[in-house]
């Protein structure tokens, strides 16, 4: 808390004040959820598996502390031990329910990423290990009766703040991932996306691909139904202590 009066949480417009309120009512939102939501930075809740054989990912929801100042809370995707991709969000009440905030969302950078990013969207029916991610991010705001989700702006995302000097490294932009999954300007500093699975109206796919946008379409669907019964039940479990 005290290293949140100055260093950015989230948005890099926030001042002190808002960045205090904005903390404190995550942690007042997780509390009325209640369980699995609930668990210590200590622990993480595994959603479910997705892929098969050498590529089968897992979906988890941590709290590293790498993360603090773009969410509360990560939402993941694990092949072994290595974090593949990450977004992180927090959670607040409005006047008209709850919104979830995205912060960041992370692939990695290191040697034979990109092929491993291409095998995973292969399992996943050509849908990309960020866009998946997106999706369950979805499935999961629906569970928690999110009805609005804010995505920062990239010009306001937490490493464009004095703080870090202009030493980060932004190269991803935000503006045209929020608006490829569905976006739209909210504000100066914030993206609105649909809480509502994204489909594609199979009439405007090309005849040979909607097959695969059938298979796809399944996928999402059958894994939404176990996601939200694994987290009727889900019990937390020691943090992997990642790569």
């Amino acid at each position: 808390m005290m290293g949140a009066l100055v260093w950015p949480y989230q948005c890099a417009a926030w001042d002190v004040r808002e960045r205090l309120s904005r903390i404190i009512d995550h942690y007042m939102q997780t509390t009325v959820l209640g369980r699995p939501f609930t668990f210590s930075v200590a622990e993480q809740l595994v959603l479910g598996r997705v892929g098969s054989g050498t590529f089968e990912a897992v979906l988890i929801l941590d709290q590293p502390i790498w993360f603090m100042r773009e969410g509360g809370l990560v939402l993941n995707l694990f092949l072994g031990r290595f974090r593949a991709f990450s977004l992180a969000f927090s959670l607040r009440n409005d006047p008209d329910g709850r919104v979830a905030v995205i912060g960041s969302l992370q692939g990695r950078n290191r040697d034979g990423v990109l092929d491993i990013y291409r095998d995973l969207t292969k399992e996943m029916e050509g849908l990309r290990p960020r866009d998946l991610l997106i999706e369950v991010f979805r499935m999961l705001c629906r569970y928690m009766n999110v009805v609005r989700i804010e995505a920062v702006a990239d010009a306001w995302r937490h490493h464009r703040h004095p703080f870090f000097k202009g030493k980060s490294n932004t190269s991803q932009d935000y503006d045209s991932v929020w608006e490829d999954r569905g976006g739209s300007q909210l504000g100066a500093h914030f993206y609105a996306l649909p809480v509502a699975p994204e489909r594609r109206d199979l009439e405007t796919v090309k005849p040979n691909k909607r097959p695969m946008y059938r298979r796809r379409f399944a996928l999402l669907d059958a894994l939404e139904a176990r996601v939200s019964a694994t987290l009727t039940d889900v019990v937390p479990e020691p943090a992997i202590m990642a790569e």
